[in-house]
């Protein structure tokens, strides 16, 4: 047994704690010697005990009133009274007042008393350790239930987030569908990622053009014209004729640092001024990109 274990032994007859001595420290371990019960409860308060075993019957404060108190004051100790045979009102009062783990009978048989002695600390052992486990888990269940509250925070921001976005993407595809221009948006890979009513409408693109590439979509002049703009990071300008009629096309760059990330395609009647205008001005040293 290891040598961390503590015993106290408590009687008040010399030759009894004697004997149970020479027993025990060949066991390895610390052994507390009381003759009084008294005597037990200022070791007790100085020293770490595993095990008290006390005399059931003994002058002045007995067994089964210290184990009381031992109960009291310090619960996690194991608890053990030696008595006779005919000590039955003793025995009773120990394992009721005092809840003693064991009782052990004298004269006891030194096996039986060691392995008795073995079997609680082991008990008394598994019993911390279910403590720290249990406290373990009770801590790791307060800080799961803090983790999932912040979890849940999170999760509730970022859907406002989200809806707060998505209302201002439809105010945005709204404020495009009402322009009377063909509106076009083409990532760097060639996908059409954006288009207003208008440009959905014309013989350009189809209802499924968003989400496919400008392969599909466009015709080779007009994606030729894409690439230019996308490698070239200026605008480009052509005339196309579509199913509304003949059109401007202009086609601008979206950059980032480093080289254009798209560019959006637009279309306005050929004789409207107020178009004309605006691609002169879209087309200005100042302003011949389109932001991000």
């Amino acid at each position: 047994m290891p040598e961390e274990y503590s015993l106290l032994l408590v009687d008040d007859e010399p030759n009894i704690l004697s004997a149970l001595r020479r027993l025990l420290r060949r066991e390895g371990y610390r052994l507390h010697m009381a003759s009084s019960g008294d005597e037990a409860l200022e070791i007790l308060a100085r020293e770490h005990v595993d095990i008290v075993l006390a005399d059931g019957r003994m002058a002045g404060m007995s067994g089964t009133e210290l184990l009381k108190k031992v109960k009291a004051r310090y619960p996690d100790t194991v608890r053990m009274v030696l008595t006779g045979y005919t000590d039955v009102g003793e025995l009773v009062a120990a394992i009721n007042e005092g809840e003693a783990y064991r009782f052990i009978l004298k004269p006891w048989n030194d096996e039986e008393l060691k392995l008795t002695i073995r079997h609680a600390l082991e008990r008394h052992r598994l019993e911390k350790e279910n403590q720290q486990l249990v406290a373990k888990v009770t801590k790791q269940n307060e800080e799961f239930k803090l983790l999932n509250a912040g979890l849940e925070a999170a999760v509730e921001r970022k859907t406002r987030e989200l809806q707060i976005h998505n209302r201002i993407l439809l105010l945005a595809q709204e404020v495009l569908d009402q322009l009377p221009i063909a509106v076009i948006g083409v990532d760097d890979t060639g996908t059409i990622v954006q288009a207003n009513s208008r440009g959905l409408e014309t013989a350009l693109l189809g209802d499924g053009a968003i989400g496919s590439n400008m392969k599909n979509c466009l015709p080779e002049d007009i994606q030729q014209a894409v690439r230019n703009t996308i490698e070239s990071g200026t605008p480009q300008n052509l005339e196309y004729t579509e199913a509304l009629g003949e059109s401007n096309m202009f086609c601008y760059p979206l950059k980032r640092r480093g080289g254009a990330r798209g560019a959006v395609l637009i279309s306005y009647p050929l004789d409207n001024p107020l178009f004309e205008h605006l691609h002169i001005m879209l087309s200005d040293d100042d302003n011949e990109t389109i932001a991000e």
